[in-house]
């Protein structure tokens, strides 16, 4: 009778390994990108074409009509929800629309053309709201409307052009709109949650600060802001003695040549 001795470590680890390697190679095969077309079925034209991961779309899928012209362009997130900045386009292959998306809720600049190629309107979305500054151009693509809304669409700045692009029409004169909210610290730190949504009036350009203001009505210390964003939003950590908030903006008229000044107060304590 021969015995065979077995070493039961040196098994158990070559099976571990074994498992491992499995569970590695499956993973790749899960998660493996594959590029993949679609085609018409009579004229055997393509479809669609773009990568795919675990059946769904994933990055950049593309869309062609029959004729072959481009229909759409669409990025999509690794679990296939659009996610970025999206192409839609006319049956003549010209562009009709640019639409952002973040995790598959409209937000960002939405740009939509004529058929000619002449601007339509551009606005900005907000988890697929409209807010904040909104153009929109006549069939030749010159300026025809700026509005300005609210966090809640309601409309506080309405300015109409005529057809050389001169301002002929203006209705309340607004800067920006702000929300803000205090959350108490540790060490009598306490902590400025803004929103900005800013407006950008055509032929204007605004400038805006944070200040931080003592009892005594001296500023504490100062931020400015970058006021080329649609919507901003910060934490202003307050330095001690801090009894208020100030926002203040000023935009210059290149047009009139006339600089205003727009101030909101907010006190924290």
């Amino acid at each position: 009778m021969v015995k065979i001795k077995v070493n039961y470590h040196i098994a158990a680890t070559k099976s571990y390994f074994l498992l491992l390697i499995c569970a590695l190679m499956y993973s790749h095969c899960k998660n493996r990108k594959e590029f993949k077309q679609d085609f018409y079925n009579h004229s055997n034209k393509i479809k669609s074409e773009g990568y795919y991961l675990n059946g769904k779309p994933n990055d950049t899928l593309k869309r062609f009509l029959e004729n072959g012209k481009i229909n759409s362009i669409e990025i999509f997130n690794d679990k296939g929800v659009l996610n970025g900045e999206s192409h839609y386009f006319f049956k003549s292959g010209h562009l009709s629309e640019i639409v952002n998306f973040n995790n598959g809720i409209e937000s960002g600049k939405y740009i939509s053309y004529r058929e000619n190629g002449n601007l339509e309107k551009i606005l900005f979305m907000f988890n697929g709201k409209r807010i904040g500054d909104a153009y929109f151009y006549d069939e030749r693509g010159i300026l025809n409307f700026y509005n300005f809304s609210d966090f809640g669409n309601q409309g506080l700045l309405l300015c109409k052009y005529d057809t050389t692009g001169k301002l002929i029409k203006e209705d309340g004169d607004f800067y920006f709109v702000d929300s803000m909210s205090i959350q108490k610290g540790l060490k009598e730190t306490d902590t400025a949650k803004i929103f900005l949504l800013i407006s950008h009036r055509p032929q204007t350009s605004l400038s805006l600060w944070v200040d931080n203001i003592s009892k005594d009505g001296k500023i504490i210390d100062t931020r400015e802001l970058n006021s080329k964003k649609e919507l901003l939003f910060f934490n202003d950590l307050l330095p001690q003695n801090t009894d208020s908030i100030r926002i203040r903006g000023s935009r210059f008229d290149s047009l009139s040549k006339v600089t205003k000044t727009f101030i909101i107060m907010h006190n924290i304590n």
